[in-house]
Formats: C-alpha cells, structure tokens, sequence
C-alpha cells in the first residue's frame, strides 16, 4: 500500500511539477529590483518618455532610469506624497499620479506641484484619483477617476474646473443630462466621462454625449450603443481614441468602439487574437496613433488607430503582474508588485529556449542525430530525444574519471555502421545501431583530455595526461605510444602529415602517423587551446589572446586580441570564443561571423558548450538550452541610433538640462568647473553603453570613456564644437553622430574689443621699448667703439714699448759684436731670431686673438734673444700642461699678453742679480675653464728694483698692463685677472717675483 502511494506521488510530481521546469518563462530577461536600484519592487506600470527614460511608480517615489542608472524622486524633491501609481509621459513632462489633490510632473528632473481643491465629497474618503492625462493642441487635460474635477494644464499652469459647474455652465450639456444624473454625477451614479482635449464625452444610461470644446457643438446618441456600464475590470475607463469611443461591457475580454464619425459600432474580442486568453482588461494606454491592453492573464496587445492588432506579448501566466508597457525601441517592461521590474528586450526575442521534460541538472552537450538528439547532463545521463526534445530513452554513462569534475564536455563522432563513439573526460564509449551502449577496454588508463576520429580507417586517437593511444573500431585492442616525453596533452588536432599536441606547459609538440616526435617547441606562456585551420596552427594563450603559430620559423603572430575569453571550442568552420561578456565565432579565414552580445538574462553564471547542430547553433549552460539566431541575427536599434545628445551642461554649482533636439548653448565664462553629461538611454543596451567623443582640432581623433560626462577644471571663452556617439561595449553598434556647440563668452575684459586696444597698447609699448633698445644699443656702440680704439693704441703702445731703443740697441750692439769677433755663425742666428721676432710683434698687432702656442713661441723667441744680449746670466723653464678638451693651437687669447710681465721679469727682476745665478720659469695650465700662466723669477724683487728702475730701465710694463686688462675686462673681449707675489726668505729678505695671470676661456 505505502509503495503504491509513494508511486503515486512521484507520478504525480513528474507529470505536474517537471513539465513546468521546462514549460515555465520562455524569454530571457533582465530583472531590477531593490538589490538592483530601484527603490521598491512595487511597480504598478513604467512609461517612457521623449528622451527614451524610462519612468518607474512606486510606493518609495518616481524613479527614472535611463538604461544604466536609476534616480529616484521623493517628497524631497517636491513629491506631495511619495505613493505613486502611474506616470504618464507628454511632451517634456511626466505626470505622477498619487491620491492627493495635486497635479504634479516633472520636467528636466525638477518637480512642479499645483494643488488642485476638491469640488466634491465623494464617497472614496477623501481620495482624489486622477485618471489619464491626455494633450491636444498644447494643452493637457484629465478627468478624475470619480468625475468632480476637468483638470487642465496650459503653457506650464495648471487648473482644475468643477465638474458639475462646467455642466452647469453650458446649456447644452446641462439639458441633455437628466437631473438624478446632473446631480450625483460622479461614477457611482452610472455617469462616466472622458475626454482628448478637443472632445468630451459623456455616457450614461443607454446615452452618449459628445461636446466638441472648440466649436461648443454638440452630438447626444441615444441608443443602445451603451450596454450596462459596470466596470466590472477595475481600472479601465472609457477613452477617446482616434475619433473612437471605447468602452467595455459585462463581458471582461470584449472593448467596444463607437466611430464617432459615422457612429458605427464595433468590437474586438480578445480571444480571438489569443486562444490562452483568460483574463480581463486591467490597464488600457493610448496615443494619438496606437493603444495597448493588459489582461489578467500577463497578454500585452497593441492596436494602431485603425484598429488593427500590430504586436503581442504574453508574460508567465503562472506569475501575477500588474502591467506590461513596450518602448520605442520594442523591448517589454512588465511590473509587479513584488519582484520589481522585468525587462525583455528585443534581442532576447531572437534567443529561443528549448523546452524539455527532462528530469535533470545541467546539459553539458547536445548532438544532432538521425532520430533527433543526444543530450548529456552533469551526471553522466545520455538522454535520447526526437526532433521535439521529448524523451524516448535515458542511458547511463559508467563514469569512471569522477577526479576531474572540471572537465565537462563530451564529444561525438558518427561510424559508417549508424553507430557513434562517445568520448569524454571519463572515458570512451561506443553507441551502436540499436543504440546500445558498449565501454571500451582501455578507459581506466588515464584521464582522457581530446580525441581525434579517422572516419576512413574507422579509428580513434586518444590524448590523455599520459600520452597518446590508438584504438580500432571494435575498442577491443589498444596500441600505446612511447610519448612519455609529451604529457598532459590537452589539445590534439590532425593535419596532412601527423599530429600537432599542446599542452598547458606551453608545450607545442608535431609527430606523424606513428606519433614520432617530429618537432618540439616550448613557449613561455600556458596554452589553453590549439586547432589547425588551414594547415594553420592555431593557439590561444592565457591571457594574451589567440595566435597563429608558424611551424618554419616557430613564431606567433597575433591574430585576435585577448578579451578574457574561458570559453574555446572547435566548429566545423572555424572556432568559438567566449566570455561572461559576449559570444563570438570566427570562420576559417579567422573573421568575425558572429557575435552575441552576453547578458545576465542570457548566461547566469556558467557557460558548458556550444554545439552546432542541422537546424542551428545551442548554447548549453546554467540557464538551460538556448537556440541562438541565425546569422541574419544583427543588434540594430533605430530608436539608440538616433538617441545621443547632450543632456546637461554643469557650470560650478549651476546646471542646464536640455532635450536632445538642443544642439547649442551659450554660458558667460566662470574660472570653475565645467561638466558636460551625455545620454542616450538606451533600453535595448542596458548598462552595455559606453561614448567616444571629441572636440574639434587639428587631430579630430575619437577618445572612448566609460562615464557618461567630460569634465574640465576649466573652459577659456571660445566655441568649443563636441563631437560625441554611444557605442555598444563588445559588439560592433555606434549611434549616430551629434555635434554640440558649446559657446562659453567672454568678461568684459576678455572681449575683442578689449584683447584689440590690449594689443594696441602692447604694440605701442614695443615700439618705445624698442625705440629706447636702438637708444641704448647706440650708446653701447659708441663706448664700444671707444674701447677698441683705446685698445688698439694700448696694443701700439705695447708693441712700442716692447720694441724700445734699448732692446733694439742692445740687440744689434750683440750682433756688431758677434761680427767683430768673427763669431759670424752666432751673429746670423741672433740676427735671424730678432727678425722672427719683429715679423712675429707687427702681425700680432692686427688680429684680436692668437693662439696659445703663438703666443709661447713668440715668448721663446724673445727669451732666448735676452739671454743673449745678458750673456746667459740667467736660465728660462717652461712648464705647459694643457687638461683641455682642445688642442693648443684651438685655445685663443689676446696677443702680446704675456710678453710685458716676462719683460719686467727680466729686466727688473734678473738684471740686477750677482749673488746668483738668474731662473725665469714661465708655466702654462690650461683646462677647459680657464688658463693659468705663472711667471716666476729668483730675481732682487720689487723694492730692490725700485733703486735701479730709474738709473737703468724705465718701467711702462705694468701701467700697460693695468689698463690693457681693465680694459679687456671692460670691453667683454676677454676676461683677465693678474695677482703679483713678493717672495721672500725666512728672513724676509726678498728672494724674487711671482706673477701669477688668469685668462677665462
């Protein structure tokens, strides 16, 4: 008895409860709800508006979303109350419906209130209900749910009339009207209204009235048009729609219309469009060019204005919703009461789930087959199913390899025998024509990792993490190659010649048809995938993309970049890439041939296998099995093509918002922040949208950012033209180009007109400033001039005092002498020393600079002709060293520099000197800064020479000295600086003379 009910029960719960596993939601959706941004997951119906937001009524507020971000208005925005039912989108405004005497919308995210004041008590409590707002010709109008109050809005102020006083105020009306309905005419007295803003319409009884309230006409049919007016549906009221009055009667499934052109009455029964219709009206919108219903039963139905059904949409029958609203670019929003809000985009409409009524987990694999499919599960199932995914027999796998749970994929590969090999991670199988199920003997060798299938010599070549085996057709016999030097193949793929494996060392190994190790290549990088296209090997790296590998040279070339792609798997023409962004497949040219934009309706969380079958490509995963669409399947979206435009412009604290058909704004210039906001709000793309943009300039180059604005610390007056697109992350979708100008002016100070007299002034004051520049220029030139002609007498009287009479007595008595004591060879040298010297002193005297090595061979010249002419008395020393960058004939210094000191040196220092033998040493230090020359003497020093200076020798050196190095000093031709040093003994007897001279370079 207790196994009869157990089996009762569980017949009972496979056939109710696992038809509905399969048959539950056919779309894919997106859903937001309080854990998503909203702030209630009660939502009675969303609206968009002209901008494409999206507006959502709750009881916490308005939110408005524009298809990334949500913002929510409250009281502290200016709500009069934050329970909210409907909203409803004219123009620039949205109007929020609640149940206070308010008429409230809100316009560029600012709130704007107008208390309306009851006309009437009604009977609801005080509660002041408003119906639909309607626009006609500029002007907005309502009429509350209870009938008291004609609510009117125009050019931005907002009204409201009594009901009954309108009536009462028009003749027309008021006599056609019977009094017990004149006199309680809100609904509960059978009395309903309705208007468009150009008519008015007033039913009761079996009576219906029409005032036109432009020309004050007015129609009264009476007839039996009107059935019993109960309205039985709840929230539907009678409309004007497109010259129609609509209304319902008794039957819930059935709106009626009454042409108001030539008064014919129609119907349109619901059931006939669906035959699951079920429910009643519960909501019926409308515009001037379409309306749609909501039924009880989830169905959505749009009607255009000639009354034809132009779209439908059913929900999950089983979950209780209170609206299903399309936006313009025909995604389904549907809102309930306590799940939030579902959004079913276009897109998802193409991705079409299979249902089954398979008890199980997770499908890892699907397969075409001739009776229709092969489905595998997480738990080692073969489930074989006709071409209507409906169970005809269920095969367990022995699994063997339970240690690798990682792994899950299975692979399938037909005979010619009807039969087919079935490989996996846990081992090898045979399905033969009967579809029964053999086990190959070898399969607890190893872990299986990939599998290679011959169709014409009927064998199977298996990579494992040991190695390769072969196995005949029978399974019976197993043939092991020696590739212990190969482990952990992971991926093995044939071509013309052999096999090509790799494995996740970075391990690319090639081998022939007896798996001889042809070719060996070690990469740095882990290898995750390989397949050969077209004798190509192609590989994919972790984390660095997809190359192909060139077998000659052993390099790769990358052929797509990495975009974390988990996903990788062979097809028949080409591969599969995928990630939790997006799906994409390459064909054998390694072009992009597909590519499907991931979202979390789509993939949850994990993605199992992609298999392309007869009839399409499934995608197996956590969310069950989806048929993607064909390749005509594209992401267009006229409505997000066109939807890019600036929406604010944020100068410091201060923001402007715009509409999307405002290309131009003009601001007066602040030293603040500047920010500028794009949109496009996109419903079809949500939360995927990102913008490129730039801002003209000789570059034009687009720049991609993730946020929706730029900002800038701060903007100088000027034009500054914004080019800016959305795009659509992961899939090839931009909308159209919009150009903003944005005009920042100028202050009064940084006006034309200002920069002009600025520069004016500025000119002017160059001018001047040039003009006293000459002045001063000139004067400097004449001093200049004055310098160099003082210089070049100084120069002369150098020249003049170094070749004085005595010298040039004594010099020729020196050589009269050599001639008289027929010393002819000592006179000829002396004689040809002294013209050298002479030839040497006049040339000097018309250049400005000479090098260093003239100027020590000159002093030689003359050194050694005064050693002559004093008998060698004394010895000269030169010491040069020269720790420059440059040569010595490079270095250049003012000529006859030198030669003064070594003759003071000489003649005032030397001459006098008895007690011992005279020492001139000249040293030369020459680096790359400067030049230092010391000339030092053993001689009487400079007081005793004081004494004989007037006797013998007049001095002139020094003065000549002096000025000629203020002078050069002056002039900027050289700079020069001379220290004279007294030497004395330790009994401060002076012992000679030490001059120590400093030339810059």
């Amino acid at each position: 008895m207790y196994r009869n009910i157990v089996i009762g029960i569980f017949f009972c719960v496979y056939v109710f409860a696992i038809p509905n596993i399969g048959w539950g939601q056919d779309y894919f959706y997106y859903t937001y709800n309080t854990r998503g941004g909203l702030p209630s997951n009660k939502v009675k119906a969303v609206v968009q508006d002209m901008d494409g937001n999206i507006w959502i009524p709750s009881d916490k507020g308005v939110t408005k979303f524009n298809g990334k971000r949500f913002k929510t208005f409250t009281v502290k925005n200016g709500l009069p109350t934050n329970e909210t039912f409907f909203t409803t989108a004219i123009d620039d405004k949205v109007w929020v419906y609640d149940y206070t005497p308010n008429m409230t919308y809100i316009r560029r995210d600012t709130v704007f209130n107008t208390i309306i004041p009851k006309h009437r008590t009604v009977e609801e409590k005080g509660i002041f209900r408003k119906r639909y707002f309607i626009k006609k010709d500029s002007v907005t109008m309502n009429i509350n749910s209870d009938n008291t109050s004609l609510m009117i809005e125009v050019n931005d102020s907002c009204y409201s009339i009594d009901f009954g006083k309108f009536i009462d105020s028009t003749p027309k009306l008021k006599e056609k009207i019977p009094l017990k309905f004149f006199k309680y005419y809100h609904s509960k007295s059978g009395l309903i209204t309705s208007t468009d803003g150009r008519l008015l319409a007033v039913a009761f009884d079996t009576t219906l009235i029409i005032y036109n309230l432009r020309t004050k006409e007015i129609i009264s049919l009476n007839t039996n048009y009107i059935d019993k007016n109960d309205n039985a549906s709840g929230e539907v009221y009678p409309h004007l729609f497109s010259n129609h009055f609509i209304y319902m009667s008794d039957t819930p499934y059935i709106l009626w219309f009454i042409d108001l052109n030539d008064f014919t009455k129609k119907s349109i029964n619901l059931k006939e469009y669906d035959q699951y219709y079920t429910g009643s009206i519960t909501h019926l919108f409308k515009s001037d060019k379409e309306f749609c219903i909501t039924s009880l039963s989830n169905m959505y139905m749009l009607f255009n204005e000639d009354l034809e059904l132009v779209d439908t949409f059913r929900w999950d029958i089983d979950k209780k919703i209170n609206n299903i609203n399309r936006d313009n670019s025909g995604n389904y929003w549907i809102a309930s009461n306590n799940e939030g809000i579902q959004v079913v985009t276009k897109h998802f409409l193409k991705f079409k789930k299979i249902k089954h009524s398979i008890s199980t987990s997770n499908i890892l694999n699907i397969y075409s087959a001739p009776e229709g499919f092969f489905l595998f599960d997480d738990e080692s199932n073969l489930f074989i199913c006709d071409k209507n995914f409906k169970l005809t027999k269920k095969i367990k796998l022995p699994v063997i390899f339970l240690s690798y749970p990682e792994i899950k994929r299975y692979w399938v590969y037909p005979d010619e025998k009807g039969g087919f090999y079935i490989t996996s991670a846990f081992g090898v199988y045979y399905l033969d024509k009967s579809r029964s199920l053999h086990s190959f003997e070898y399969q607890k060798i190893s872990s299986h990792k990939n599998y290679i299938y011959n169709k014409v010599k009927d064998t199977l070549t298996i990579a494992t993490s040991a190695g390769l085996y072969y196995a005949n057709s029978k399974g019976k016999t197993v043939q092991s190659y020696d590739t212990s030097v190969v482990v952990r193949i992971n991926n093995i793929s044939e071509s013309k010649n052999g096999y090509w494996c790799t494995n996740d060392a970075g391990r690319i190994v090639f081998m022939d048809i007896r798996c001889n190790i042809l070719e060996d290549t070690l990469i740095d990088k882990r290898i995750v995938f390989s397949t050969i296209i077209n004798d190509n090997l192609i590989i994919a790296l972790d984390g660095y993309g997809v190359y192909r590998f060139d077998t000659n040279t052993r390099e790769l070339d990358l052929v797509i970049k990495d975009d974390n792609f988990n996903y990788y798997l062979r097809s028949d023409d080409g591969f599969w890439l995928a990630n939790q962004s997006y799906i994409v497949r390459y064909n054998n040219k390694l072009e992009l041939a597909a590519k499907y934009l991931n979202t979390k309706g789509l993939l949850y969380n994990e993605l199992y296998n992609i298999n392309e079958c007869e009839d399409g490509d499934y995608l197996l995963c956590d969310n069950g099995i989806v048929k993607l669409p064909d390749s005509t399947f594209t992401y267009n979206d006229t409505v997000f093509q066109k939807s890019v435009y600036v929406s604010s412009v944020s100068i410091g604290n201060t923001s402007y918002y715009f509409n999307r058909e405002d290309s131009v704004f003009t601001c007066q210039y602040l030293p603040v922040n500047y920010t500028i906001e794009f949109s496009c709000n996109s419903t079809s793309y949500l939360g995927e949208v990102g913008y490129e943009y730039y801002i003209e300039d000789d570059k034009n180059q687009w720049l991609k950012t993730s946020n929706n604005f730029l900002s800038f610390a701060t903007l100088s007056p000027g034009e500054y033209k914004i080019h800016v697109k959305a795009v659509v992350d992961n899939i090839d979708v931009n909308s159209e180009e919009k150009v903003f100008k944005l005009v920042v002016a100028p202050l009064w100070w940084q006006s034309i007109y200002f920069k002009a007299a600025m520069v004016l002034l500025g000119t002017l004051l160059i001018i001047v400033s040039i003009l006293v520049r000459l002045k001063v220029i000139k004067k400097r030139e004449r001093k200049r001039t004055e310098l160099n002609k003082k210089i070049a007498e100084l120069e002369l009287s150098a020249l003049q005092s170094q070749m004085n009479p005595h010298f040039i007595f004594n010099t020729l008595t020196s050589i009269q002498s050599f001639i008289n004591t027929e010393s002819i060879a000592a006179a000829d040298d002396l004689l040809h020393k002294f013209s050298l010297l002479v030839r040497k002193y006049l040339e000097f005297s018309r250049r400005g600079l000479i090098s260093i090595q003239e100027e020590i061979d000159t002093l030689k010249l003359y050194t050694q002709i005064e050693q002559i002419r004093f008998n060698n008395v004394f010895d000269v020393r030169y010491i040069i060293r020269n720790n420059s960058l440059k040569k010595m004939e490079e270095v250049l210094i003012p000529p006859i520099l030198l030669q003064p000191l070594v003759e003071n040196a000489i003649n005032h220092g030397l001459y006098h000197l008895s007690e011992r033998r005279g020492l001139l040493r000249i040293a030369l230090l020459i680096n790359n800064t400067n030049i230092k020359v010391i000339i030092d003497d053993n001689g009487v020093g400079r007081s005793r020479a004081k004494s004989y200076r007037k006797k013998i020798f007049k001095s002139v050196g020094n003065n000549l000295i002096q000025d000629r190095v203020a002078i050069l000093n002056e002039s900027g031709r050289a700079e020069v600086s001379v220290n004279v040093i007294d030497k004395t003994n330790s009994d401060k007897e002076p012992i000679g003379t030490r001059v120590v001279l400093t030339i810059k370079i």
